[in-house]
């Protein structure tokens, strides 16, 4: 491919080629792929995300009892109990991961309508109360994803999933595709060289691959359809005039022009992205920036992930014999150096 690889900055974890089974139920799906989510997330290594607390439809847990009540066992699914509506029994969980933040707490919500969740988190009031049939709220809570589908509208169609989480647990990454769509994908992060005044730094990205087609690509990332849908990147920020705290939209911007993206040029051709002097497909950093005031300028890079072309298939590994890194739609981050990726054309 002619790749000149760049530097690593973090040391990574992985747990990937994680593929739900096909159900004919979007509760059976949407709670498998949920389980396995949490197993993932909690038995890293190094620095997992730790259980809060936690309901399995039955018993709704107290805030810091440290209780898993969802199970370790991918063959028992009674502790992941998908809700019917917003106020029906159902299950939630608060994971906490303290390479974010002190407190930094997220909520996973399976409510409403058999196949649909609520992602939360809290940077650092952390959640308390919940029940049976009511998420644990936050005092500084950021809602990324409000009855939100994660899987094609109940359709039987297998999930792949792959996480990577670096080992000081700054950066978590989720990527999830399925046998129509290209890569979704949400992660939450520790900015690269942040801009000075930007207190409580981190970056929430929700693009979920349900149906709605290819997920990770350069419009919903970086254009026009960023936080349609409830897709796109995402921070919390004090207004300077109102004190207040804010959910403030981000770009994950990159190099471009001003009627495209680099990795877009080029059209459907098989050289769109492509340096045509060099004949190589480059990579290019991924920024962070707002264009809301009073929040409007750069706010830092991301670690250890780039754009490419937006016509390389997903899974391609870099390099090919090596597999040091991955593309999952339009960006290229690190993979384990060995597993061929499961994905979805």
């Amino acid at each position: 491919m002619g790749l000149g690889l760049p530097d690593i900055d973090k040391t990574w974890q992985f747990y990937v080629n994680k593929t739900s089974p096909f159900s004919a139920s979007a509760a059976t799906n949407t709670s498998f792929i949920f389980l396995n989510m949490k197993i993932g997330l909690t038995t890293f290594t190094t620095n997992p995300w730790t259980v809060e607390y936690s309901c399995d439809g039955v018993v709704a847990g107290a805030a810091g009892d440290l209780v898993d009540r969802w199970g370790a066992d991918l063959t028992d699914l009674t502790g992941v109990v998908i809700g019917a509506n917003d106020s029906a029994i159902r299950s939630w969980i608060i994971l906490k991961q303290e390479g974010l933040a002190d407190n930094f707490q997220i909520c996973l919500d399976l409510s409403s309508g058999n196949y649909k969740v609520d992602v939360i988190y809290s940077y650092s009031a952390g959640f308390t109360g919940g029940t049976t049939t009511a998420r644990p709220t936050a005092t500084d809570e950021i809602v990324l994803m409000n009855n939100v589908s994660t899987v094609d509208t109940g359709l039987t169609k297998e999930k792949n999933f792959h996480i990577m989480m670096s080992t000081d647990g700054e950066v978590t990454r989720i990527f999830m595709n399925d046998t129509s769509d290209g890569m979704g994908f949400f992660s939450f992060e520790m900015p690269k060289n942040p801009a000075t005044g930007w207190t409580n730094q981190h970056v929430a990205i929700t693009t979920f691959s349900n149906g709605t087609g290819d997920q990770l690509t350069y419009d919903v990332l970086a254009g026009s359809s960023r936080q349609v849908n409830e897709a796109g990147a995402w921070t919390a920020l004090t207004n300077s005039v109102t004190g207040i705290q804010e959910k403030v939209p981000l770009y994950i911007s990159t190099e471009g022009t001003i009627s495209t993206y680099i990795g877009n040029h080029g059209g459907a051709s098989n050289t769109a992205g492509m340096n045509l002097v060099s004949k190589k497909f480059e990579l290019y950093p991924a920024g962070i920036f707002s264009s809301t005031p009073p929040f409007r300028g750069r706010h830092g890079t991301l670690y250890d992930m780039w754009y490419i072309s937006k016509n390389l298939r997903n899974g391609t590994t870099i390099p090919a014999t090596g597999k040091e890194f991955v593309v999952f739609g339009v960006i290229v981050v690190p993979w384990d150096g060995s597993s061929e990726p499961n994905v979805f054309e």
